[in-house]
């Protein structure tokens, strides 16, 4: 008899296992779905949750096509497209009351939890129980098919849903309109906004999958940048820009080799190649290797000359994300030179500018 396991696998009590292949007296004396289908589930305590993750997502929102299997869990949704619980600072919609506790805590800047290792606060306790598995290395969430470890239940459950796509390469699930590929079909829902116009700029024509994504975009037309770090006052679009950045001050993601400190683990991935010369992205063109994958899309770009950033105030176009960042400056008055005005898009740029008048006036 072969185990697999049908959904998220946690190491604690609310686990189940699953045969796939049964004998004939096997089979099970519910249904999933309205149909007999030959599956055990071995643990009964967990039958509950098994039917109601088998039977289908019975409740379909009209707005963004999410589906649910409760109720509960469908009228907390809707909550959030009927703005009932709306955030006065920002406008984001959540879907209890306790939720709007939690995020307006974002614009307060309260954090009422505190981490007892490095004293990092959050704004949520479920937030900090995360974090500490940080510092303890504890990874309790397990797939039982490839034995990779998770800290949190989401990663894991995203995981297993599509886990034999990962190492097979399989991208089944395709966009009518672009022809992009997904690896689940929430995956593709979410994409088909973007066509649908369902979060479009009023300002730009931009259109978005998600609602947060179109709320952090509409600061870039403000430039309101409500985030702000405590250690080196930069400010960021969003919240989640502004916990990534704060793993370069906390020192979560440091280089063994050189010391510097990343946002992230695959940043710092990354950065370790720099120092074992490891390349293991090829351009399928030129044949030039690269240390990300990222890089090498960018650099794909210079053999079809693609361009899919551009710039709100004079519609130059650009082959990168960082380059229309940088770009931006010149808009702004953040490198002006303060013998000409004239706006640069880096301090470096600034300082080489300033030198040709230092030249002028030594003549």
């Amino acid at each position: 008899m072969i185990m697999i396991f049908c959904w998220a696998h946690y190491t604690g009590e609310s686990s189940f296992e699953v045969k796939t292949e049964a004998d004939s007296s096997d089979h099970t004396e519910h249904s999933h779905g309205g149909k007999r289908r030959p599956y055990l589930c071995t643990m009964k305590n967990s039958l509950s949750v098994h039917h109601q993750r088998t039977g289908g997502n019975r409740y379909w929102c009209s707005y963004c096509k999410k589906r649910y299997s409760s109720r509960g869990n469908f009228s907390r949704h809707m909550n959030i497209h009927r703005g009932k619980y709306q955030c006065t600072e920002c406008g984001k919609c959540c879907a209890s009351n306790s939720d709007l506790a939690e995020h307006r805590r974002s614009h307060s800047g309260e954090k009422p939890v505190e981490c007892t290792v490095c004293s990092k606060r959050f704004t949520r306790s479920r937030d900090l129980i995360r974090h500490s598995r940080i510092h303890s290395g504890e990874k309790p969430y397990k797939c039982h098919v490839c034995d990779k470890a998770f800290r949190d239940h989401g990663a894991l459950r995203h995981h297993v849903s599509v886990h034999s796509r990962i190492h097979s390469g399989e991208v089944p699930y395709s966009c009518d309109k672009c022809e992009k590929r997904f690896l689940t079909r929430s995956s593709l829902r979410e994409h088909m906004n973007i066509h649908t116009g369902t979060y479009k700029c009023t300002e730009c024509g931009r259109c978005f999958s998600r609602s947060q994504s179109l709320t952090v975009h509409r600061r870039s037309h403000s430039r309101e940048k409500p985030y702000s770090c405590d250690e080196c006052e930069r400010r960021f679009l969003c919240q989640r820009n502004l916990r990534r950045h704060m793993n370069i001050h906390g020192g979560i993601y440091k280089c063994t080799e050189c010391g510097k400190c990343c946002k992230t683990s695959h940043d710092l991935a990354v950065h370790g190649r720099s120092h074992t010369d490891e390349k293991p992205f090829e351009c399928f063109v030129c044949s030039k290797r690269f240390t990300a994958s990222c890089t090498l899309v960018e650099h794909s770009r210079t053999h079809s000359a693609e361009k899919p950033y551009s710039c709100d105030e004079c519609e130059r176009r650009f082959s990168s994300r960082k380059k229309l960042s940088c770009h931006m400056h010149i808009h702004s008055d953040k490198y002006r030179c303060a013998d000409c005005g004239k706006c640069c898009y880096s301090n470096q740029h600034l300082a080489a500018h300033r030198r040709r008048h230092l030249g002028e006036k030594s003549v």
